[in-house]
């Protein structure tokens, strides 16, 4: 499975922390440059940076550098993309998919795979393609080369979530040119992630006359409280990329990052505490339910979950009940139970 945007973000914490204590940041290692992508080994000849696909009724992006490239469907389902073969007009792709991914109940031990052979026709392809090596079962598909990846979200047929997706997967694959895409893609359509990781991207690896514009960019998405915008926003004030050099805002955007980062920790563990809690229960219940035999008691009031038992529930309701109405600080005797009469207040 990809990392997700938390643990990107998360990740991020690591190399901006010199941030915290105002001193000068240690850079993450360089990366190449987003304008230049690796040259292909399957020909000389390039495949298009981005086309949109679609088999069947599941449509989505594709984005490639050279002869790799990565794929994001509207399902959910992420594949890795490899161009075996291409002349300049006719091509043959590989797709692997991600073992964990929203594919793999459909592949050969969790492995999917698919073959896509095609012909470019001016701004159109179209093909077949084989799904996990079965060449008994070969389907058509077809995609349109768009001179803008996606200028509308109406369309585009994944959402600006699932770019910025496409975008971190390009990234962690080290095809840095398509992630670049993907993100400013979202950004345009005004995703706030989109735009802090195209904030970012920009001032590790742009070029100098475009890092006032990673600066706008950063500003926005920070503004619409995106981790990533506020993470690349305190970089560029502490390194004055874009932007004159501030330390105080660093450290006010810093101090913004970290604690959301925080929040949203704490509010993941809480979660998970109440979802241990309430399997806790569960399990009280269906053990108390389990111990009565056939649900039956000798009980004069139904329990909370409308049977009646002697689960640590049951017992714990007893108690509440002989302390609200009165019984002494030893607790209920053997055999009492809610309901009943308290000794020396009901006779």
């Amino acid at each position: 499975m990809r990392p997700s945007l938390l643990a990107f973000a998360l990740a991020a914490l690591t190399l901006f922390t010199p941030l915290l204590t105002a001193q000068a940041p240690a850079h993450p290692p360089a990366h190449p440059s987003v304008s230049a992508p690796h040259p292909s080994s399957a020909s000389s000849a390039a495949m298009p940076g981005a086309i949109r696909e679609c088999e069947g009724p599941q449509c989505g992006v594709w984005v490639f550098q050279g002869n790799k490239g990565q794929a994001m469907w509207q399902g959910g389902a992420i594949a890795d993309l490899t161009v075996e073969k291409f002349d300049g007009r006719a091509f043959l792709i590989s797709r692997a998919d991600p073992v964990g991914s929203v594919s793999s109940p459909y592949g050969i031990n969790g492995h999917f795979t698919a073959r896509y052979v095609g012909t470019i026709n001016g701004d159109r392809i179209d093909g077949t393609v084989t799904f996990n090596g079965n060449e008994r079962d070969v389907r058509p598909w077809f995609a349109t080369i768009p001179a803008t990846l996606c200028s509308t979200a109406q369309e585009c047929p994944v959402t600006t979530d699932q770019l910025v997706q496409l975008g971190e997967n390009s990234f962690n694959a080290n095809l840095h040119a398509s992630a670049m895409r993907s993100f400013m893609t979202a950004a345009n359509l005004g995703n706030a992630d989109g735009q802090g990781f195209a904030a970012y991207v920009l001032y590790k690896e742009g070029p100098r006359a475009r890092q006032a514009e990673g600066f706008k960019l950063a500003q926005a998405s920070a503004a619409s409280n995106s981790t990533m915008g506020m993470i690349a926003l305190a970089y560029m004030y502490q390194d004055g990329i874009g932007t004159s050099a501030d330390p105080v805002s660093a450290k006010y955007w810093t101090d913004r990052w970290q604690a959301k980062v925080t929040a949203e920790k704490h509010a993941q563990e809480q979660q998970k505490d109440r979802a241990n809690v309430q399997k806790a229960l569960m399990l009280a219940i269906i053990m108390s339910f389990m111990g009565s035999g056939d649900g039956s008691s000798s009980h004069s009031k139904p329990g909370m979950y409308g049977y009646s038992g002697e689960g640590p529930v049951e017992k714990q309701q007893d108690q509440d009940d002989w302390h609200d109405r009165g019984g002494d600080m030893s607790g209920p005797p053997d055999g009492w139970h809610q309901g009943g009469d308290i000794p020396g207040k009901d006779n």
